[in-house]
C-alpha cells in the first residue's frame, strides 16, 4: 500500500527582531522555534505535519525564512516562515 498525501504551503508570521552580528542566526532561532513548533502543534491536530525540516536555522539557510535588515544595518527583522506541510489523505491499494 502506498500512501497519497496533499500538501501546503504555509506562512508562519514570527515579527522577530534581533542584532545583525555575531551569532544572529542562532539567537533568531532560539526565538523562532518555540513560535514555529507552537504553529506545527496547532497543524497537527487536523492531521499535518512538516514536509521539510521545520528547524528555524535550516528554513534560513535554504531562504524558507523572510527577514530584511534595518535599523541601518544593524538589527535583523525576521517576519516570516515558509513551510511546506502534508497530511495523509488515504492509503492507495494496489
Amino acid at each position: 500500500m502506498d500512501a497519497r498525501w496533499e500538501y501546503d504551503d504555509v506562512i508562519i508570521p514570527l515579527d522577530l527582531r534581533v542584532p545583525a552580528k555575531g551569532a544572529y542566526v542562532r539567537h533568531a532561532a532560539a526565538l523562532a522555534d518555540p513560535l514555529i513548533r507552537a504553529e506545527l502543534q496547532r497543524r497537527a491536530q487536523d492531521g499535518w505535519q512538516a514536509d521539510e525540516s521545520a528547524a528555524f536555522e535550516s528554513l534560513f539557510y535554504r531562504g524558507r525564512i523572510t527577514s530584511k535588515l534595518v535599523n541601518l544595518g544593524l538589527t535583523l527583522h525576521v517576519t516570516a516562515a515558509h513551510l511546506c506541510l502534508k497530511r495523509l489523505i488515504e492509503p492507495v491499494n494496489h
